[in-house]
């Protein structure tokens, strides 16, 4: 499995205007970001097998979180010990002005650099961090499950 990164991916007028915290959609549910959700998911499976989807979370960071950290099943984990994880991490560059630092370093010494409307996907598992940073960097982050998440 390879890291994916690909530059005007979307239409800006396809982009959400904003979004609440984690949100957990079944892959057929309607809801006001499905269109947004539809095509990244439509361009990730030209390089992942997404068949097996059921659902995925979809959230926004436009915070500082410099720690290192996998995608995964959160309460799972925390239930059970079991480590679980999406079939693959997408991460959506909303909006990027004046950014010094934020680059996504995943546990491959790869260092990408965000821009507005970059897609970058990557396997499961990885290991990942944000750089520190100054000015504003807002991504989307999409995760596809094959199977709903532990509650």
């Amino acid at each position: 499995m390879v890291t994916v990164i690909l530059d005007d991916v979307l239409p800006s007028h396809k982009y959400p205007d904003k979004l609440d915290s984690i949100n957990w959609f079944d892959l057929d549910q309607e809801h006001t970001y499905k269109e947004f959700c539809s095509s990244l998911l439509n361009i990730a499976e030209r390089y992942y097998d997404l068949s097996t989807t059921v659902g995925y979370e979809l959230w926004t960071h436009n915070g500082n979180k410099l720690d290192r950290h996998q995608d995964k099943d959160e309460n799972l984990i925390i239930k059970t010990g079991e480590l679980s994880f999406p079939l693959c991490s997408l991460v959506y560059y909303l909006e990027v002005s004046d950014l010094e630092g934020g680059e996504l370093i995943l546990e491959s010494g790869l260092v990408i650099k965000p821009k507005t409307n970059r897609l970058v996907i990557f396997p499961p598992a990885i290991f990942h961090r944000v750089n520190p940073y100054k000015g504003k960097r807002v991504s989307l982050l999409l995760n596809p499950w094959d199977h709903q998440l532990c509650n």
